[in-house]
């Protein structure tokens, strides 16, 4: 932030026109020490006056020291699940910009790279020191990644007796990351062959269990009776007392 020094007239007659014209080093926004000085007089009866009993400037000393820098938004991040949106550190400081790094330890060594994988961590903030103010650094904040959560639910089919078995689909909710191993196989003891009634549709699924908490739940394939359509022809014979069928 800017600081400047101002300087005032004294000494005028009758209230005359006469203000405080150039200034040097009256404007300054770093640590240090500075000297002020005013070198002209104006005003329609500047011509009137000197600075300082005959003298050409008026200077004065003054100083900008080192501040004390803050958060103005206390540092924070939020859990996450494993497999949606990463959270965002928020937090801001009334000077420079704030940098946010990260540890598994609480008073480990903190570094740039953010975790990705399920576990607890811990942020910092922090704004790195200049001659204008201190190094300003947070509290470790814990936050938390979470394992992913899967659920595979085997769809419920239905046939008939003598067909082929149809293709067994599941239904999944959740999310995974792309590169993982997630893999999910269906099977069935239903088979073309298969009596009318009910058979399980089995689910497995292959996953990383450090990474995510998987739901499973089998389906059924339900097999019904395939209907038969029986028709017949009349015959007409004059009667000739014998027995006749068709």
């Amino acid at each position: 932030t800017e600081r400047k020094g101002t300087a005032t007239d004294k000494g005028t007659v009758n209230s005359d026109d006469v203000t405080v014209g150039t200034y040097t080093d009256n404007r300054k926004t770093a640590v240090g020490s500075y000297t002020a000085t005013v070198t002209a007089l104006a005003g329609a009866k500047a011509s009137s006056y000197v600075i300082n009993d005959g003298e050409t400037t008026a200077s004065h000393a003054w100083s900008i020291t080192s501040g004390t820098n803050y958060f103005t938004r206390t540092p924070e991040i939020a859990d996450w699940m494993y497999g949606n949106t990463a959270a965002q550190p928020l937090g801001t400081a009334a000077y420079g910009t704030v940098k946010f790094q990260y540890s598994d330890v609480q008073n480990g060594i903190f570094t740039d790279k953010k975790p990705s994988k399920p576990g607890t961590y811990y942020m910092k903030a922090r704004v790195e020191g200049t001659d204008d103010y201190a190094l300003l650094e947070s509290p470790a904040v814990g936050f938390k990644i979470s394992k992913g959560e899967i659920s595979v639910i085997a769809d419920d089919i239905t046939g008939k007796t003598g067909d082929a078995v149809k293709e067994l689909t599941y239904t999944q909710t959740g999310n995974t990351v792309s590169g993982d191993q997630f893999d999910v196989s269906l099977s069935t003891t239903a088979s073309s062959n298969s009596a009318a009634g009910d058979y399980t549709i089995s689910v497995s699924v292959s996953a990383d269990a450090a990474l995510y908490d998987v739901t499973k739940a089998d389906g059924t394939y339900h097999i019904t009776k395939t209907d038969i359509t029986i028709s017949a022809d009349g015959v007409n014979v004059p009667y000739d007392g014998k027995a006749h069928g068709i």
